[in-house]
Formats: structure tokens, sequence, C-alpha cells
């Protein structure tokens, strides 16, 4: 805007400007005013289950759930997916209980770090368990910047966008989003990543604990094989009973 201000005096007829040649004034700063976003640089991790990224997303449509807790590791791309009735202490109490768990006896990984929006942190009861109980270190966004918290806003935002397509496509009922979210999930963590030299998540994630624990593999491919369309039309067929 600044440079066309410039060239506007001789590019049109009857234009005079006099003093204040730029926008730099009160009115356009006020008009033009933009959230200024301070990302402090973060290291990609070098190995997996180490820095974990958490999200919210609210849902609507099953009465038995009100929201989606997205658990991202920051190494590999993958993606745990828990889905709460609530929001409150002993429910995320919970569902981190058993991903922490489930790393830990299966796979011998105890994460170091939490980024996360202010939801976590303004629970103490949650925080003293990932903090206190749990050694875990905590890297809370600062307040309406949810951005900060890039790697799981923008993994949450695929997954929103994946399941709407699929229920569009399959034209399944709303009652259904806790199922379709799940396949959702289920297909991020096999679909290939360009930032990963076009290796899926959950290669990613199970080769670098293959290689680690020494086991003898090239590469830990998902295998695909049993995938469907979404939403198709199936025939059940029960053994005894005629075609």
């Amino acid at each position: 805007m600044a440079e066309a201000l410039k060239h506007l005096v001789g590019q049109c007829r009857g234009v005079k400007i006099r003093e204040i040649s730029t926008v730099e004034c009160d009115a356009c700063g006020m008009a033009k005013v933009k959230r200024q976003v301070r990302r402090q640089i973060r290291v990609p991790p070098e190995k997996a289950g180490i820095r974990l990224a958490i999200d919210f997303h609210d849902m609507s449509g099953d009465p038995g759930y009100t929201s989606a807790m997205l658990v991202t590791d920051r190494y590999s791309g993958y993606i745990w997916d828990y889905y709460l009735p609530d929001r409150t202490a002993p429910t995320l109490i919970g569902a981190l209980e058993h991903l922490l768990r489930t790393l830990e006896r299966q796979l011998q990984c105890r994460p170091e770090v939490i980024e996360c929006d202010n939801e976590i942190p303004d629970s103490h009861q949650v925080s003293d368990f990932l903090s206190i109980k749990n050694g875990m270190r905590l890297e809370p966004s600062a307040p309406y910047a949810q951005s900060q918290n890039g790697g799981a806003e923008r993994s949450g935002g695929v997954i929103k966008e994946k399941a709407r397509a699929m229920r569009a496509g399959a034209k399944l009922p709303s009652f259904l989003w806790v199922e379709i979210w799940r396949a959702a999930v289920y297909l991020y963590n096999r679909t290939p990543k360009y930032i990963y030299n076009w290796k899926t998540p959950y290669e990613r994630f199970y080769t670098y604990f293959a290689f680690r624990d020494g086991v003898v593999v090239t590469e830990r491919k998902p295998d695909q094989r049993h995938l469907r369309v979404y939403g198709c039309t199936i025939q059940d067929h029960l053994v005894g009973t005629p075609t």
C-alpha cells in the first residue's frame, strides 16, 4: 500500500499528497492491525515418543461424547485419539494414564515433554499428574494463541477435514461422529507425508523402535490390504445359514 501511494500522484490526475505519504497513521494502523504470533523455535525431536502435542476438539451429534483429545508424536506425526464425555480432571487423567502406560508397557517409552494449550495447565490435578507424578515438562501456549501449539493444531485440522469428507461421501448420520473420527485417524496414520520423505507416520514411528531394539527389519510398512471404500455396502454371511 505504501508503494502504491508513491505512484498515485504520477499515475492519476488531480491527486496531491501532503505530509503523510505512507500508511503510517493511527487510523490505518487500527484498521489493519493483526495478531503477532511469537513462536519459540523448537528443535525437532530425534527420538519417537519423547515429545507429544495435545489438542482438544469439540464434538456434537454423539450423546455420549463431547470432545476429542488428539495426541501427536512430534517425531513421526503419529496420532492417538481419545473421545471424552467431559473435560474434567479425572477424565483427562484417565486418558493420559492409559496412553502413558501403553507406551511404557508395549514400547518401553516414557515421554518427556508435552506441548499443549492452556486447558491442561489450568487444571492443577492434570498438570501435577504429568509434571510431578510422571516427571514430564509442560510447554503451554500463550493465552488466546492456540497457533503456538502448531504441531497438534495442524494435524487436528487435517483430521477434521478428513472426517467431514468421509461422512459426506458415505452419507452417514451425525451420531456416528466418533466412529468416523476413529477411521479418519486410522487413515491419517497410514497416509504418506511429504515431510517424512513420503513415509507414513505409522512406518516412521514403529521403525524407530524396531531399530532401537535391534529387530532385524527393513521397514515397518503398514498393511493396507484390508481397507475398503468407507461407507461401502457389505453383506454378512453367517456360517451354517443358506446363502
